[in-house]
Parts: C-alpha cells; structure tokens; sequence
C-alpha cells in the first residue's frame, strides 16, 4: 500500500500542472535494481498503462 498525506497530494496536482501533464496522466512508481543500496525507486507522470502493471485507485 502507499500513502499519502492531503499536503504530498497538492504537491503532485501542481507538478503536473506545471509539467503540462493532463488528468489522464497517472504516477508511476518503480523499482530498479542498482545503486548502493541495492534498489533505486523512481516516480513520474505516464499516460500509459503497461499489461504488467498494477494499478492502485485512490481513495478520496
């Protein structure tokens, strides 16, 4: 599961308009092996839904 606060919420609504991004634009999130640590997490705005993707609705 992945939460987030009403303020982190706002945050990601005026990226995406600052991006020029629609409505129709989604975040994705994912996970990368590498780095120091061993994982590397990565977030942006797509418009496109993959066949192996797992797809989470927001509750408001």
């Amino acid at each position: 599961m992945i939460s987030v606060t009403d303020k982190a919420k706002d945050r990601i609504t005026n990226l995406r308009v600052e991006e020029g991004k629609s409505e129709n634009h989604n975040i994705r999130v994912s996970v990368k092996g590498g780095g120091c640590s061993g994982l590397m997490y990565d977030l942006g705005f797509d418009d496109h839904i993959n066949a192996a993707d797992q797809v989470l609705k927001t509750r408001v």
